[in-house]
């Protein structure tokens, strides 16, 4: 597994963050190469909820499922997404200063056993994910402050 923390701070309130991160129509706007979510089971995002999606990277569609693990409102956000390449995400929020909010990720993804023969040495997925990383953030922010 490859984890990653990130913070950022959001000039937006807490709610409004949270209700951006936790909106699946949302997640095809800041999650990078996500491309479809579809068949999500609860119209009221909960632990247990379930979805399918579809991710597109290196030219190739990767399709999978998913599942909240925690939605605790204005606090914190959860999911585990299994596919080709598994990835656990937990997001935290929290009081800024001025009225703004801390966003808090941590995102471990699994790096399947033929990736990690042919390529371990050269820690390219680790900088691949991390730009994913940096880019989800950087979209959160700037989606949110727009709104």
């Amino acid at each position: 597994m490859a984890q990653m923390t990130k913070k950022i701070t959001i000039n937006a309130p807490v709610e409004k963050v949270f209700n951006f991160i936790t909106s699946p129509e949302n997640w095809t706007r800041y999650v990078t190469h996500l491309m479809d979510i579809r068949d999500v089971s609860s119209p009221k995002l909960q632990k247990g909820t379930t979805f399918r999606w579809t991710y597109r990277k290196f030219g190739m569609n990767m399709n999978g499922s998913g599942e909240v693990t925690e939605n605790i409102r204005d606090h914190n956000f959860g999911m585990k997404l299994k596919g080709a390449v598994p990835v656990t995400e937990h997001y935290t929020v929290a009081p800024g200063n001025k009225g703004g909010t801390v966003l808090y990720a941590e995102i471990d993804y699994g790096i399947p056993q033929k990736v990690i023969n042919l390529i371990s040495k050269t820690g390219i997925i680790e900088k691949i994910h991390k730009t994913d990383a940096d880019n989800i953030m950087q979209r959160i922010k700037i989606l949110c402050e727009e709104m």
